[in-house]
């Protein structure tokens, strides 16, 4: 109602040339009546307001807003409602409703927070005229258009014939988000993210009112420019120097805790450039051979653009295959012409890379870049660049722990709106007691409160209409804890339904309990976001896929926020407006061009065009910035769920809207400052799910490693410490996810009881998952096929290449051999469902062209030598003797690192273990025992023997890594290694350095732990056997051929 209130009051006076002092007057009033300062008070779904003005107004026409309004008071707009002193202005003089006779053209009003027509004209001639109104442009604008975004009117005796209505106890701030549907004075509903201060001297409303004078044109000329300059400020104002309520314990921890991380974060930073200097520094060939650099690439332009982006393909002339690379799908490279020319400086190009295959990589390039001529050079280089990005957000966020978006919104008034940039749950972060309500935002919501009291119980109390969620019993006791709790730690182990929980989280919030803004669900990794985005689109929410469309996949694109921007009505709009700025700034590099040529006799005539381009240029850039960043406002807040990466929540493209519910995957492989990224935007209730028992943050500083970045914010939390100190000072709710769903109990054995202590319990289908045949599997008694084998292969050195990651050429070799073999002999196998995990990036390339090569090699191709760079003869063997129909699924078969199959699964996981250098016992007679008769005391007598050389296991040292190499496979896992080598798995003095954690007794352990369940194989008696039977095939197909011919005689 008081918004529709002060509309037609300001309607009334506009007509009577009102100025915009008394407006800031009517929205101060409003914000007393209207606004809410409180987040945890944004959602009263079980209060039903009393019918207001504004709903009867909605639809009607003008002239029936007098009547409207004359069935109310004004007094009930009053808040608090017991005086009527919230309309008085500052000299406390009363504030009467101007008197006309005169109303808007007769039309529909618009729904609260629609558009005005009006004020879409009013924009259509700012743009004109570069955003400055003169004399005669005011006089001429119609009154509504210059101060009003919606629609009303008003009437003589609208304030003193009103009758109170509204209950003097409620008010609209119980009922709504008022950053989702307050009308801003845009017009818009715009949810308090716009600036909107309207400058100009101050003076009594009421001695204007008494002498019936308007104010004077100049006046209102500047109050016009300053709301045009509000409509294309490029983003919302940073709180600045807003005061802090805040006392000096919290301020003094916010800056220490901000110190600590900035110190800590320059000791990675310091590291990393010293390793990009060097690696620059390096000659071409090394930093080719490294796989960072590609040259000799030949370039043109896509016919086709990529959500508006223009694309290039570059390639090897010929369309050779390409060579070994780092230039991954999202990673951002250096593009310049080759060979450089040595006059000038080259201009140094960066893009992101859309897609890479065998043969080409697509580039998708800014607008900035877009004139670039691809075919002005006959050879380009393309280096792999770096995000600085990454360290910019992280410094934002720190600089935001010294906010409390508390005290901002209590700062923000109707004419000066703030971002909320901080989180309430400093508190927490910070080790201190909570100064405010420990309350959950949700809290107050008495069906949530309802449904989190009775699900938080070890046996759930269901009741009718509650909605079937299809979680289990710690499933729904986690759901249930992230509602209720401010903070809340869900600790996932491998298979137990960490993203589905989540996913049935969101759902339970949007579609049942109908909270009405839009949630962030992050994640640390593209992949992990992927698959919550996934999850979100399948149970029906409204989703936005947030980030470089480049990272995420091909079945989400219809759900990235390119794709909404292309679908929105002003889309064609905005296409224009960047159609004319591209044509605006071809003429002004002409005009330029001439200018440069030295035409003296047009030279003046050149300069005013020049003027007169730049400015028009500036004009068009507001204008389609303008538009672009609607068209964000309108996308975002309509969604239901935003899905990004934590890093890219801090990106401009999230500029628009803030996010007071939070829930981040992976909390535990994201470093502190990291995690803080999606938190900075008014986050009040935060949900951490990650498992501190797999993937750590991955880190290259030794000294940042000890300053504690490698401790995630979830493991800090777990803990219950503050940061720098090992004191127990935070305790954050957690709770454990207990059944996997997985993996084959086979395969989930050894990680429950040496990592959870046997607390996973296996779910009944797992029992029914059955592993695939293969030569190299290990078989029980009754002849089936075991889901978890040790194929273990003779001692084998490593190679490396210009200091680059380790790589196993031999071992490869073996793992190629194996997958073709499960390949052939399992016609139901598919090559998607197998996958390769090895700790070294150097060994996932060096298998991904190999497998690559599948196609070609078993087609009849005769290997080039960029092919025989990475395929030794027994792998072309291998592969010519393959199935040329099956040759296609072992391309399909996917490598990466640990670190890139986190959060994911295969029916069949090949585990290359690459570090395979052996090892002697001093015993060797009891690891010959534990092989041939695997009993308790021979594994004992074996586990008493100690190594004396060989045994070097690198990155697998660490049990995290481990762990999660080992749960991958839902049906079976083939462990590819060196027997003794595990047996006697050990770190050198080099690595010791490398590898945070030295769990290599865990690796010892598995290794007898595979010994005593008989799931060794080795690689000599597999070919022993399979010489065997090719001898025992020979003979049979000898006697057989005797026999035909003395049958024949």
């Amino acid at each position: 109602m008081a918004y529709v209130w002060h509309g037609a009051l300001r309607q009334a006076f506009a007509l009577q040339g009102g100025h915009a002092q008394v407006r800031r007057a009517f929205h101060r009033r409003r914000s007393l009546q209207a606004m809410p300062r409180e987040l945890d008070r944004r959602w009263a779904p079980t209060y039903t307001p009393t019918p207001t003005p504004q709903d009867a107004v909605a639809g009607s026409t003008s002239s029936d807003v007098a009547h409207i309004f004359d069935q109310w008071d004004a007094s009930a707009l009053a808040w608090p409602p017991s005086t009527s002193s919230q309309l008085i202005d500052d000299d406390e003089e009363p504030m009467m409703p101007w008197t006309s006779p005169e109303l808007v053209p007769e039309r529909p009003l618009p729904e609260l927070g629609q558009p005005s027509p009006i004020y879409d004209d009013v924009l259509e001639q700012w743009a004109e005229q570069d955003g400055e109104f003169d004399d005669e442009s005011v006089s001429a604008m119609p009154a509504p258009a210059l101060f009003l975004p919606t629609y009303a009117s008003t009437s003589t005796s609208m304030a003193a014939t009103l009758a109170p209505s509204i209950p003097q106890a409620q008010n609209v701030r119980d009922t709504y988000d008022w950053r989702t549907i307050a009308t801003s004075q845009q017009g818009r509903a715009l949810p308090g993210h716009v600036y909107t201060h309207f400058m100009g001297p101050r003076w009594s409303a009421s001695r204007w009112i008494q002498a019936r004078k308007s104010p004077p044109a100049s006046l209102l000329r500047h109050t016009a420019n300053q709301t045009a300059r509000t409509v294309r400020r490029r983003r919302r104002v940073d709180p600045g120097t807003v005061e802090q309520a805040e006392t000096q314990r919290t301020v003094v921890a916010a800056r220490r805790y901000q110190q600590h991380w900035q110190r800590v974060l320059s000791y990675e930073r310091a590291h990393h450039e010293d390793e990009q200097a060097e690696q620059r520094s390096r000659p071409l060939e090394e930093r080719i051979a490294l796989g960072v650099t590609i040259d000799g690439l030949m370039a043109f332009w896509q016919r086709e653009r990529h959500f508006g982006r223009r694309v290039g393909i570059f390639k090897l002339p010929g369309s050779r295959r390409l060579p070994r690379h780092k230039l991954l799908a999202g990673s951002v490279v250096e593009i310049r012409p080759e060979p450089l020319a040595t006059d000038m400086p080259p201009r140094v190009v960066t893009a992101e890379v859309l897609d890479v295959s065998a043969t080409q990589i697509r580039v998708r390039f800014s607008e900035a870049n877009e004139d670039l001529d691809l075919g002005a050079h006959d050879a380009w280089r393309m280096d792999r660049g770096e995000r600085q990005t990454v360290h910019e957000r992280i410094e934002a966020a720190l600089n935001a722990m010294l906010y409390d978006p508390d005290d901002v919104a209590r700062a923000s008034t109707p004419e000066r709106q703030y971002a909320h940039v901080g989180t309430p749950l400093r508190d927490v972060l910070l080790g201190l007691p909570a100064r405010t309500s420990t309350s959950s935002l949700l809290a107050e919501d008495q069906r949530i409160h309802s449904w989190y009291q009775r699900y938080a119980r070890p046996s759930p109390l269901v009741m009718d209409g509650d909605p079937d969620l299809g979680l289990n019993g710690s499933q729904l006791r986690a759901v249930a804890m992230m509602l209720k709790e401010r903070v809340s730690l869900v600790q996932g182990p491998p298979g137990t339904g960490k993203t589905r929980t989540l996913v049935q989280t969101v759902c339970l919030l949007k579609s049942h309990f109908q909270v009405p803004h839009p949630i962030l669900l992050a994640a640390h990794t593209n992949v992990a976001v992927d698959n919550l985005a996934e999850g979100c689109v399948r149970a029906g929410l409204r989703v936005v896929r947030a980030g470089s469309a480049t990272a995420s996949r091909t079945s989400l694109a219809p759900y990235t926020l390119e794709a909404h921007l292309a679908q929105h009505p002003s889309h064609a709009a905005w296409q224009a407006a960047e159609q004319r700025l591209r044509e605006r700034q071809a003429t002004r590099d002409q005009v330029l061009a001439l200018l440069q040529a030295g035409g003296q006799g047009d030279a003046t005539a050149l300069r005013e065009q020049l003027v007169r381009v730049k400015k028009s240029i500036a004009q068009l850039t507001a204008k389609s910035f303008m538009i672009r960043q609607r068209m964000h406002a309108d996308i975002l807040h309509s969604a239901d769920v935003i899905c990004t990466t934590a890093i890219a929540a801090g990106s401009s493209q999230l500029a628009t809207i803030d996010f007071p519910i939070v829930f981040l995957d992976e909390g535990s492989m994201a470093t502190e400052p990291i995690a803080l990224i999606p938190l900075m935007k008014g986050c009040a209730q935060l949900g951490l799910v990650g498992d501190h028992k797999q993937l750590p943050p991955v880190l290259h500083s030794t000294e940042a490693r000890q300053a504690g970045l490698s401790v995630s914010l979830f493991e800090r939390l777990l803990e219950g410490r503050s940061v720098g100190t090992q004191h127990q000072t935070v305790r954050v709710p957690s709770t454990m996810l207990d059944e996997q769903f997985r993996m084959h109990p086979s395969l989930s054995h050894f990680p429950n009881h040496h990592f959870y202590e046997g607390a996973l319990r296996n779910a009944t289908s797992t029992a029914l998952l059955e592993p695939y045949h293969s030569v190299f599997g290990a078989y029980d008694e009754n002849g089936q096929p075991k889901p978890l084998t040790l194929v273990t292969h003779p001692p084998m050195g490593l190679e490396t290449q210009n200091g680059a990651a380790p790589y196993n050429q031999p071992q490869a070799d073996l793992v190629l051999e194996l997958v073709c073999d499960m390949l052939e002999r399992n016609e139901a196998l598919q090559g998607h469902e197998i996958g390769i995990v090895t700790p070294y990036e150097a060994q996932v390339r060096l298998l991904q062209q190999m497998l690559a090569a599948a196609i070609p090699i078993a087609a009849g191709a005769v290997p080039d030598e960029a092919m025989r760079l990475w395929l030794s003869d027994d792998a072309i063997d291998i592969l010519r003797a393959l199935d040329p129909a099956r040759a296609v699924d072992v391309a399909a078969i996917e490598v990466h690192t640990v670190d890139g199959f986190e959060g994911r699964e295969k029916p069949v996981m090949v585990f290359s273990t690459v570090k395979a250098s052996g090892g002697e016992a001093i015993g060797s007679a009891a690891l010959y025992e534990a092989r041939t008769n695997p009993s308790e005391a021979a594994l004992a007598r074996l586990a008493a023997m100690p190594m004396q050389r060989g045994g070097y296991v690198g990155f697998l040292a660490d049990a995290r890594r481990m762990n999660v190499a080992l749960t991958r496979a839902q049906r079976q896992l083939l462990v590819v290694g060196n027997l003794e080598t595990l047996l006697g798995a050990r770190l050198s003095e080099q690595a010791r350095h490398m590898v945070e954690r030295s769990d290599v007794h865990v690796i010892r352990q598995y290794a007898r732990w595979l010994l005593s369940q008989r799931c060794v194989v080795d690689v000599e008696q597999v070919r022993d056997r399979q010489l065997e039977e090719a001898i025992l095939d020979e003979d049979e197909s000898g006697n057989d051929s005797e026999s035909n011919n003395a049958w024949q005689r």
